[in-house]
C-alpha cells in the first residue's frame, strides 16, 4: 500500500510539473508505464484507470523502441525512458507544425540566399562593367602612351625633359639627341639621358634658372650654330616650365627646332626677288631708251608728211602702239621703284576734280571709240588735298583706263566724289563692265594679277595698274 501511495504521489507531482510547462502549438505530452498505459489525462491529472485510447495516442512502435523519434500518421513522436521507473515520456506534435520552424528557416534562408545571389549578380554585373571600363581605360592609356611615344620619337623637332633639381635630362627623343651631338657639344659616345643641362651647349647656361624661377618661357629665334663639318644651322630654341595641377614644378621642357632649310629657302627667295627686280629695272631702262627717239620721229613725220590719209593712219597706229609700249615699260619701272622703296613723291595742294578731268581727257579718245557714256557726279565741296599731282593723276588714269577696257560698247562709266567727313574726299569710279568676282578682290591688287588667265588673253595688259595705284595710295 505504501508503494502504491508513493507512486500516486509521484505521478501527481509529475502531472503538476508538466501542467506548468508551455508546450508548443498542438503538442501533447504523455507518460506511459510498462504496459503502455498513460499515467495522465489530457490535463495532466492522474489517470484513474486504463485508457482505451492509449493505443491510438501512443503507437506500438514506441514501446518497442523506448527512445528516439518516430514519424507516423502525419505526427512526429519524440520519446525517452524515465530512469528506474520503466515509464516512457512521449511528446506528440503534428508533423507540419513540428517542421514549420525548419521550413520557415529554410524559406527565410532561401529568400536570403536569393537576395544574396541577386546582390552577387548585381555586383558581378557592376564589377563586369567596372572591369570592362578599367580595361578599356587601360587600353586607351596604353594606346595614348604608345601614340605619344611614336609621335615624340618621329618628330623632327627635338624634345627633351629636364629635371628641375639635378638639371639632368630624364627623357629625350632621337631628334634632340642627334642635334645635341651634332652642334650641341655632346659626345657621340654619350647618351643624352643622364647628361646634364650644361653638357648640351645650345641654350644659354643661365636660361634654365630664369625659367624655373620666374616661369617665363625662354626663346631664341633662328640662332646660328656650327656643327663639326663647319655647316651653319639656324635653330629655334624654347624652354618651358612645366607645372602640375597643384603648381608644383615638374621640370623644364627643352625644344630645339632646326630651321636651316626654311632660312636657306627664304634667303634664296629674297635673293631671287632682288635679282628679278634688278633684271626688270635693267630691262625696262634698256627697252625705254630706244622708244623716246621713235616717239619723237613719229611726231615729226606727222607734222611734215603729206596730207595722205593712209600715211597719217599708219603714223597714228605707230604712235599709239609705241606710246602703249612706253606706258607698259613705265609701269615696270614703277614696280621696281616701289619694290626697292625708291618711289619718290612730290607733295603739294591739288584739286581732285581737276585731276579727275585730266585723267578723263587722256582716255577721251578710247571712250569715243567704244561709244561709252561718262557721267560726272562731283558732289564733294572740299576738293583740295595734299598729294603728288602726277602720281594722283596716274592712279585716276589707271582706274578710268580699267573701266574703259572692261566695259563693253555703249556702256556707261560714272565718276563721283563726296565728302564723307569734312576733311576727307571719296572718289568712286563705277562702270557697267564685266565686274570682279568676290574671291578675286584681294588678288587684283597684286602685281601681274588679273584674276584669271582668260581675262589676260582677251583684254591684254600686265596686271600692274592696280598694284601700282595701291602702292602709290599707301605711300
Amino acid at each position: 500500500i505504501a508503494g502504491y501511495l508513493g507512486v500516486s504521489v509521484l505521478v501527481e507531482r509529475i502531472g503538476r510539473r508538466l501542467s506548468t510547462i508551455p508546450f508548443a502549438d498542438q503538442s501533447t505530452c504523455q507518460v506511459i508505464d510498462q504496459t503502455r498505459q498513460p499515467l495522465f489525462t489530457n490535463d495532466f491529472r492522474p489517470n484513474p484507470g486504463t485508457s482505451s485510447g492509449a493505443e491510438s495516442i501512443v503507437p506500438r512502435e514506441i514501446s518497442e523502441t523506448k527512445n528516439g523519434n518516430l514519424e507516423l500518421a502525419g505526427n512526429l513522436y519524440s520519446f525517452s525512458p524515465v530512469e528506474s521507473t520503466g515509464w516512457t515520456v512521449v511528446v506528440r506534435q503534428p508533423k507540419a507544425v513540428a517542421y514549420k520552424p525548419v521550413h520557415d528557416l529554410i524559406g527565410n534562408m532561401a529568400v536570403l540566399a536569393g537576395l544574396l545571389m541577386g546582390l552577387a549578380a548585381i555586383f558581378a554585373w557592376l564589377g563586369g562593367i567596372f572591369y570592362r571600363r578599367q580595361t578599356e581605360a587601360a587600353r586607351r592609356i596604353e594606346r595614348e602612351v604608345i601614340f605619344s611615344e611614336k609621335i615624340l620619337a618621329n618628330m623632327p623637332v627635338g624634345i627633351a625633359f629636364v629635371d628641375p633639381t639635378s638639371k639632368k635630362f630624364l627623357q629625350a627623343n632621337e631628334a634632340f639627341s642627334q642635334m645635341a651631338q651634332r652642334f650641341g657639344g655632346l659626345s657621340q659616345s654619350r647618351e643624352i639621358v643622364g647628361a646634364t643641362y650644361d653638357d648640351v651647349k645650345i641654350a644659354p647656361v643661365d636660361a634654365i634658372e630664369r625659367v624655373l624661377s620666374f616661369g617665363t618661357p625662354f626663346q631664341l629665334i633662328e640662332q646660328p650654330f656650327r656643327d663639326e663639318g663647319d655647316m651653319t644651322h639656324f635653330v629655334n630654341v624654347t624652354l618651358l616650365r612645366l607645372q602640375a595641377a597643384d603648381e608644383t614644378i615638374q621640370g623644364v621642357l627643352y625644344l630645339v627646332d632646326d630651321r636651316t632649310r626654311d632660312v636657306t629657302l627664304r634667303q634664296e627667295l629674297i635673293n631671287a626677288n632682288a635679282a628679278k627686280d634688278q633684271f626688270l629695272a635693267l630691262l625696262s631702262h634698256e627697252l625705254r631708251n630706244p622708244l623716246s627717239p621713235v616717239i619723237a620721229m613719229v611726231g615729226e613725220l606727222e607734222a611734215t608728211s603729206p596730207r595722205s590719209p593712209k600715211l597719217r593712219e599708219a603714223l597714228e597706229v605707230i604712235r599709239r602702239n609705241v606710246e602703249l609700249e612706253a606706258r607698259l615699260i613705265d609701269d615696270l619701272l614703277d614696280v621696281t621703284r616701289i619694290a626697292k622703296g625708291k618711289l619718290q613723291l612730290s607733295f603739294e595742294v591739288v584739286d581732285v576734280h581737276e585731276i579727275l578731268r585730266r585723267a578723263y581727257e587722256i582716255c577721251r579718245e578710247d571712250l569715243a571709240k567704244k561709244s561709252i557714256e561718262v557721267k560726272f557726279e562731283l558732289d564733294a565741296q572740299g576738293v583740295h588735298v595734299e598729294g603728288d599731282p602726277a602720281r594722283l593723276q596716274q592712279v585716276f588714269w589707271n582706274l578710268v583706263k580699267n573701266s574703259v577696257k572692261f566695259t563693253p560698247t555703249n556702256g556707261r562709266i560714272t565718276i563721283a566724289t563726296s565728302n564723307i567727313l569734312p576733311d576727307e574726299i571719296e572718289v568712286r569710279i563705277t562702270d557697267t563692265g564685266i565686274g570682279i568676282e568676290p574671291d578675286k578682290i584681294e588678288k587684283i591688287f597684286n602685281a601681274f594679277e588679273q584674276g584669271q588667265t582668260s581675262i589676260t588673253r582677251r583684254f591684254g595688259g600686265l596686271g600692274l595698274g592696280l598694284a601700282i595705284s595701291k602702292a602709290m595710295v599707301d605711300a
